[in-house]
C-alpha cells in the first residue's frame, strides 16, 4: 500500500526501525494492529479508505499549533527559559540553502551577493482560503553597541559581540498582496536589519545603500505568509556557514554566523534541518560539524540537494549508505531535492515541482539504483514530513512548555511579593521631613554646633595648613656674596688658601641650607642650627611640605645686584629702577596656585564626607528610594557647582596678586620689612665674621672648630664690626629685605581671601540656598502634582524598580501565553476526532 504518496512497503535498512520516536501518522484516526512504514517509521493505520478524511483535519491542526508557537515566540516566552519547538535550516554557504528555503516556502528570494544571508529568516507558511498575502516584520531580539573592541575577553557571555540581549521588540516593515513585490521587500528588510542606529522605515523605499552599518545580524525578519494550497510549516533560515571572511580583516564574524547557529539548534525541541550539497564532499560539512558537536544529530533531518551536480562517475554506494542510515545518521534521515538551474528560476513553483519530480522519475542513478529512496524525493515529499514532525515535535513538548509557563508565573509572584509597595499616603510628608532633616544635619555641621564640632575643627586645620604651606614658598635667600672673596684681605696674617668650615651657619647660603631666613641670637643659632624658627607642623602640613618647598624660589645677593643693574636706566652709581624691585618680588609669587587647587581639593573630600554622614542621617530607611538617589545628585552637583565658583574667584586674587605688588598695609610693611631687614643683617654679619676668623686662622697656620668660632664670635664682635666695616652688598640687602616683607604681608593678606571665600561661597550657601534648590528640583518638576511626585520618588530604587516592571510585563506575557495554550488544550480536550489523532501521535 502506499500512504501520502509514499511506499507502505517495510525496508530492510530502515534508519527508523529501533527508534522510539513518534511523528503524526499522516492518515490515522484510530489505533488498530496494522503495521505500516512511513519513511522509515513504524505507525498504525486502519483502512485506506477512511485515512484521506483525517489528514485534513490533522492539517487544519498543524496551522494552529504552529500559530500558537509563533505567538509564544512573539510574546517572548523563550527569555524565560521557555523553549518552544522550531525548525532551523543552516547549512554551509553555496549548499543550494537559498533554493529550498524558495521551493518550501514557495517564494523568491533575493540572490544578489551578499543578501538574504546576512540575518535568520523566520517563514511561516499556512493554507488559507483568501488570497496569497505576506506580513514582514522586523524582530528585535538584540542591541547592537558600535565597539572598536572586536575581540571582548568575555567571549562565552558575549557570543554576539558587539550585540547585547535586549529586550524583544517588533517594527512592522511591509504587508504585500503581490508574490512579485516580495523579493523587492525582502531584501530592503535584510538591508533594514543591517543597519540598527538608523529608522528602518526609511529603507522601504528609494534608493538602497551599497555599504550596510554591519555585516551580520542576530535579529530576525519575520514572514507570514498565507494563501490557498500552501503547506502548513515554519521555519528559521540561518546565514550560512562561513569558515573566512571575504577580505580576512573581520574574522570575528566567522564567530558570530557560527554562535548564530548554535543559538538556535542547541536547544532539545529543536529540529534541524541541514542542507548539504551533492556536489561537495560530505565529510567536510561544517554546518554538519556543528549539528554533531552539539549532539543534535538524533533531532536532525538532512537534505541533500544539488543531485543533478553528482559528480560524473562518483561512487554511489555512499549515498545509499547515506540514504539508508548507515553512514552520516541523522535522527530523521535524508531527504533530497532539486530546485531549478539559474537559468530555470524564472518557473513558478508549479513548474518548478513538476520539473523535479521528472527528474527522480527518469535520470540517472535516482530513477533506477535508487529507486528503493523514491519516498525520500522531492519538495513535495519533505514539505509533508516536515509539517508533520513539526507539529508532533510540538504536541510532544506543550505538556512541558504549559508546566513551564506555570511554574514561572509562581516564580514571578514570589519574587514581586519581596518587592515593597510604594507609599501613597503620606508620601508628601515622608518627603519634607526627610528633607528638613538634612538641611538641619547640614547646618549643624557647617556652623559647627555641639556635638558635631567634627568638620569645623578639620577646617581649621586644612587652613593652618594652608597657611604653612604659602608661608614655605617664600623666596629662600642665600647671603653669599662675590664681595666675600676679599674678606681674607683683613686678615692681620699673611694671605693663605684658607680652609673650609663646616656646618657653617648662615642665611640660605651657597651651601644651599633648604630651610628659609630668620634672626636668631648666637646663642640660640647652635640650637637651631640656624634656620628659621617654625611652629608645629600639622600632618596636613608635613605632608604638603616637601611640595611646597621645592617650588620656592631662591634669590642670592648677586642675583639681586644683576636684576638691579639689568634694570637701571640712570648713570648715577648705586640707584636702582623700582620696577626691579617688583620683579623680584612676583617671581616669589609665582607657585601659590598649587597649595590653592589642594586646598580645594582637600575640602571637598572633607565636605563629601559630611554630607554622606547627613544624608544617612536623614534619609535611613529611605536609602533605597529614588528620593535618596535623586538628593544625593543633587546635594554633590551643588557643591561642585560652589567650588567651582570658590576656584573662580580664587583664580582672580590670584591674578591680582600677580598683576603688580600693593598694599594700603603700609605700617604692616614697613613693620615687616625692618624686622626681616634685622634678620638678614644679622645673618650677613654672622657670615661675613665667619669667614674673617676663618681666614685669621689659617694665616696662622691653625685650623678653628666651631666651638671656637663660637667663643671668638660672641667675644670679639666689636672688633669684626671694625674690622670687616660696612657691608658692600648693602644695596642688595635692603632689597631683598623688602622682598620678603612684602611677601609675608601679601601673602597672609591672599590666605585670608581665599578661606573667606571658601567660607562665603561654599559653607554659606550650602546653609543658606541648598534647600531651595532641593524644593525646586525634588518636589516641583515638569508640573506633576507635588504627591504623585513625592510617591514615585519614594519607589525603591531604579535597578528594583526597573526590575519590578520586567517582571510585570514578563508576567503579562505569559498570562497571554497561558491563553494562547489554554485555547489548544480546549481545542484537542473536546474534539473527540482530534483526541484520538493527536493521542495516537504522543503514544
Amino acid at each position: 500500500m502506499e500512504v501520502d504518496g509514499l511506499s507502505g512497503q517495510t525496508h530492510a535498512n530502515s534508519f527508523f526501525g529501533n527508534l522510539p520516536y513518534h511523528e503524526l501518522s499522516p492518515r490515522s484516526n484510530q489505533v488498530i494492529g496494522k503495521n505500516i512504514h512511513v519513511n522509515g517509521h513504524r505507525a498504525t493505520s486502519t483502512n485506506p479508505s477512511t485515512v484521506s478524511d483525517s489528514f485534513d483535519i490533522i492539517g487544519a491542526d498543524m496551522k494552529e499549533l504552529i500559530e500558537a508557537m509563533t505567538a509564544l515566540e512573539r510574546l517572548g516566552v523563550e527569555k524565560s527559559e521557555i523553549a518552544v519547538p522550531k525548525v532551523v535550516v543552516i547549512g554551509d554557504q553555496s549548499a543550494g540553502k537559498s533554493s529550498l528555503i524558495e521551493a518550501m516556502s514557495e517564494i523568491q528570494v533575493p540572490r544578489n551577493a551578499g543578501t538574504c544571508t546576512r540575518c535568520p529568516l523566520q517563514i511561516t507558511v499556512a493554507p488559507d482560503s483568501e488570497p496569497w498575502r505576506c506580513t514582514v516584520t522586523l524582530v528585535y531580539k538584540y542591541a547592537w553597541y558600535d565597539i572598536e573592541d572586536p575581540y571582548p575577553s568575555d567571549k562565552a557571555q558575549q557570543p554576539f559581540h558587539p550585540w547585547t540581549e535586549s529586550d524583544t521588540s517588533t517594527t512592522h516593515f511591509a504587508t504585500l498582496t503581490n508574490k512579485d513585490d516580495l523579493k523587492d521587500v525582502l531584501e530592503r528588510a535584510q538591508i533594514a536589519i543591517l543597519h540598527p542606529s538608523q529608522n528602518p522605515t526609511k529603507y522601504l523605499k528609494g534608493r538602497k545603500p551599497v555599504k550596510t552599518e554591519v555585516e551580520f545580524s542576530p535579529n530576525y525578519i519575520s514572514l507570514q505568509i498565507q494563501g490557498p494550497n500552501l503547506p502548513n510549516l515554519s521555519f528559521y533560515d540561518l546565514p550560512g556557514i562561513i569558515n573566512q571572511t571575504e577580505h580576512g580583516d573581520k574574522e570575528y564574524l566567522v564567530d558570530i554566523v557560527r554562535n548564530l547557529a548554535k543559538e538556535y539548534i542547541s536547544d532539545d525541541s529543536c529540529l534541524v534541518l541541514l542542507a548539504c550539497s551533492m556536489e561537495s564532499d560530505i565529510h567536510t560539512s561544517s554546518a554538519g560539524s556543528i549539528v554533531h558537536s552539539l549532539k543534535a544529530n538524533d533531532r536532525c533531518i538532512g537534505v541533500l540537494t544539488k543531485p543533478d551536480r553528482l559528480p560524473s562517475g562518483d561512487p554511489v554506494d555512499i549515498w545509499r549508505d547515506i540514504l539508508s542510515g548507515r553512514k552520516f545518521k541523522r535522527g530523521h534521515g535524508y531527504y533530497v531535492t532539486k530546485q531549478p538551474a539559474q537559468t530555470e528560476l524564472a518557473l513558478g513553483h508549479t513548474e518548478a515541482r513538476t520539473l523535479e519530480d521528472e527528474f527522480f522519475a527518469s535520470a540517472e542513478p535516482w530513477c533506477s539504483t535508487f529507486a528503493d529512496f523514491k519516498h525520500l524525493f522531492g519538495t513535495k515529499h519533505l514539505q509533508q514530513a516536515l509539517s508533520r514532525k513539526l507539529a508532533s515535535q510540538i504536541m510532544r513538548f506543550l505538556p512541558d512548555i504549559e508546566q513551564k509557563v506555570e511554574d514561572r508565573l509562581a516564580s514571578i509572584e514570589e519574587e514581586l511579593a519581596t518587592l515593597p509597595k510604594i507609599p501613597e499616603a503620606d508620601a508628601y510628608h515622608i518627603v519634607t521631613e526627610c528633607l528638613n532633616s538634612f538641611m538641619n544635619e547640614v547646618n549643624k555641621f557647617v556652623k559647627g554646633k555641639f556635638p558635631d564640632y567634627g568638620f569645623r575643627n578639620t577646617w581649621k586645620a586644612e587652613k593652618q595648613a594652608y597657611r604653612e604651606a604659602i608661608t614655605d614658598l617664600r623666596p629662600r635667600l642665600s647671603v653669599a656674596s662675590q664681595h666675600d672673596a676679599k674678606i681674607h684681605l683683613l686678615a692681620k696674617a699673611s694671605p693663605s688658601k684658607p680652609k673650609a668650615l663646616h656646618n657653617v651657619i648662615s642665611l640660605d647660603d651657597d651651601d644651599n641650607s633648604p630651610e628659609p631666613v630668620a634672626a636668631t641670637p648666637t646663642k640660640k643659632r647652635k640650637a637651631d642650627d640656624g634656620r628659621v624658627a617654625t611652629p608645629a607642623s600639622t600632618p596636613s602640613r608635613t605632608a604638603r611640605r616637601s611640595t611646597t618647598n621645592s617650588h620656592a624660589v631662591t634669590i642670592s645677593l648677586d642675583d639681586v645686584k644683576k636684576v638691579l643693574e639689568l634694570f637701571s636706566v640712570s648713570g648715577r652709581p648705586g640707584t636702582f629702577d623700582p620696577e626691579a624691585v617688583d620683579h623680584l618680588i612676583l617671581k616669589g609669587l609665582q607657585h601659590w596656585g598649587s597649595p590653592t587647587e589642594q586646598l580645594k581639593i582637600h575640602t571637598r573630600v572633607h565636605l563629601v564626607k559630611a554630607l554622606k554622614v547627613a544624608l544617612d542621617r536623614a534619609f535611613g530607611k529611605h536609602k533605597d528610594t529614588q528620593l535618596f538617589a535623586l538628593v544625593q545628585d543633587i546635594v554633590f552637583t551643588f557643591l561642585d557647582q560652589r567650588l567651582v565658583k570658590h576656584q573662580e574667584i580664587s583664580e582672580m586674587f590670584l591674578e591680582h596678586e600677580h598683576h603688580q605688588p600693593s598694599t594700603e598695609n603700609h605700617d604692616g610693611l614697613e613693620h615687616a620689612r625692618l624686622a626681616m631687614l634685622s634678620e638678614i643683617e644679622s645673618y650677613r654679619f654672622t657670615h661675613r665674621a665667619r669667614k674673617l676668623l676663618m681666614a685669621e686662622a689659617t694665616q696662622a697656620g691653625k685650623t678653628i672648630t666651631e666651638e671656637e668660632f663660637e667663643l671668638k664670635f660672641n667675644k670679639d664682635q666689636k672688633r669684626l664690626k671694625d674690622v670687616l666695616g660696612a657691608d658692600p652688598a648693602q644695596r642688595e640687602i635692603d632689597v631683598m629685605a623688602e622682598i620678603r616683607g612684602y611677601y609675608n604681608v601679601a601673602s597672609m593678606r591672599f590666605v585670608d581671601n581665599i578661606c573667606r571665600s571658601m567660607d562665603v561661597e561654599v559653607f554659606e550657601h550650602l546653609k543658606e540656598k541648598l534647600r531651595a534648590v532641593l524644593d525646586r528640583e525634588v518636589l516641583f518638576v515638569d508640573g506633576m502634582h507635588v504627591q504623585e511626585r513625592c510617591v514615585l520618588l519614594l519607589a525603591e530604587d531604579p535597578e528594583r524598580e526597573k526590575r519590578r516592571g520586567e517582571l510585570k510585563i514578563e508576567k503579562s506575557n505569559l498570562l497571554e501565553a497561558k491563553t494562547v495554550l489554554g485555547k489548544l488544550q480546549e481545542k484537542f480536550s473536546t474534539d473527540p476526532i482530534r483526541q484520538v489523532d493527536w493521542d495516537q501521535a504522543m503514544c
